[in-house]
């Protein structure tokens, strides 16, 4: 799912001469110039929504019992029995700690020999 600022400079790009169309996938289309935000002002709160957890640096995110009930109720649950890291990271750890990232991948070749 595209940010709200990703969907609104799609539909900016969208007016560009060389552009023929856009798909946008379960997310707002705003017409050029309108704001994302004004477009689900006059709809209800999304359940979800009260079950937002914000950490100390400011990311929301759904705790996973609210991810399955309330954003992704008709995915079915999957478990593929990988092995996981976490970093401290934001979305792009390959950005703010690529060595971190690089080392999980060294792993991951290193295993599967």
């Amino acid at each position: 799912m595209l940010s709200t600022w990703v969907r609104t400079v799609i539909t900016e790009a969208g007016n560009h001469d060389k552009v023929a169309s856009l798909v946008y996938v379960a997310a707002f289309a705003p017409d050029a110039g309108q704001a994302t935000g004004d477009l689900g002002k006059d709809l209800p709160v999304p359940p979800g929504i009260a079950k937002l957890s914000v950490d100390k640096a400011g990311f929301a995110s759904l705790p996973p019992a609210a991810l399955a009930a309330d954003f992704a109720q008709d995915v079915p649950a999957k478990q593929i029995n990988a092995k996981t890291t976490e970093l401290p990271a934001s979305h792009v750890p390959q950005q703010s700690r690529p060595a971190d990232v690089a080392k999980v991948i060294l792993e991951a070749v290193a295993a599967s020999k």
